[in-house]
């Protein structure tokens, strides 16, 4: 198409030879669950790894228990009609399955996960996998960065507390059903222990931020940008009486797990609490001669 003809100029052009839906299509909210990815990785047994049925079988039968299995097609129709957990665990499985047993065929495994990744961002499924075929939860590329970046600013052994809840938000956030619940305490508990080093508080509150952290702020800040940090500490107090919403208290019910979307949108959030937290007490430890 000339210039002439195009419209929105200001959007990046597809790669040459993309498929219309993927250059095009509002990719929208990740799914729990897409008839179409199923389709398309029970094609990829049939059509591609069905002479590994040797191998896959066994360990998808002991594993998942599953009824009796002799063809690739059988293997094709239990990913598209089990249920969820049954599929996203036969994934990991069959690529198991390619490394196990007499024969081992890791190229092939790699293959498998590569186009498996490929369906998931295609038919935007809200799945990842790690670096050993697990599937977990994802959310978006900005959510995993968040993750990423805030986990190695809490990589000293002095946060490891810290570190070790923030990752089981994210473990909670990965379940299948999503345990909304503990993913917002646990991201509240890494805050809070961050908090807790940095001022010698007992706890992560309204008051403590604004009696002990705003004190804190005028010894590293100068005026202008001391009224910002201000102003994001009354946004870590609002994030905090939000997650407070879900902790549990003492004589009183358990809340109702919070939706999808508060729950990722609070545990997102507290990666940014995090490290401007650790931040702030790296410029702590900075104004009084101290190394973090």
């Amino acid at each position: 198409m000339s210039s002439e003809g195009k419209t929105g100029a200001s959007r990046s052009e597809p790669p040459p030879g993309q498929r219309f839906s993927l250059a095009y299509a509002e990719a929208g909210k990740p799914l729990q669950d897409s008839p179409r990815a199923r389709a398309r990785i029970a094609a990829y047994i049939e059509d591609t790894l069905y002479p590994r049925t040797s191998n896959i079988i066994p360990i998808i039968r002991r594993e998942l228990g599953t009824g009796y299995l002799q063809y690739a097609s059988d293997i094709g129709k239990l990913l598209r009609d089990s249920q969820l957990r049954d599929f996203l665990d036969a994934i990991s499985l069959i690529g198991e399955g390619l490394i196990t047993g007499t024969y081992k065929y890791p190229s092939e495994r790699e293959h498998w996960f590569k186009f498996v990744e490929r369906v998931f961002r295609e038919q935007n499924v809200g799945y990842q996998l790690d670096a050993m075929g697990g599937v977990r939860f994802f959310v978006d590329e900005e959510f995993e960065h968040n993750r990423s970046s805030v986990l190695a600013g809490l990589g000293t052994a002095k946060r490891e507390t810290a570190r070790e809840a923030f990752e089981d938000a994210h473990r909670a956030l990965a379940t299948v059903p999503v345990d909304t619940l503990s993913a917002v305490r646990r991201a509240f508990d890494a805050t809070e222990n961050v908090f807790k080093a940095m001022t010698g508080e007992a706890r992560l509150g309204k008051s403590e931020i604004d009696r002990v952290l705003k004190r804190k702020l005028g010894e590293i800040y100068e005026p202008r940008a001391l009224d910002a940090a201000k102003l994001i500490a009354d946004g870590l107090s609002a994030w905090t009486n939000a997650a407070h919403q879900y902790r549990h208290e003492t004589g009183q019910p358990e809340p109702e797990p919070p939706p999808i979307d508060i729950a990722v949108s609070l545990v997102s959030a507290a990666g940014g609490q995090l490290r401007w937290l650790v931040e702030i007490e790296g410029r702590l430890a900075k104004a009084a001669g101290k190394s973090a």
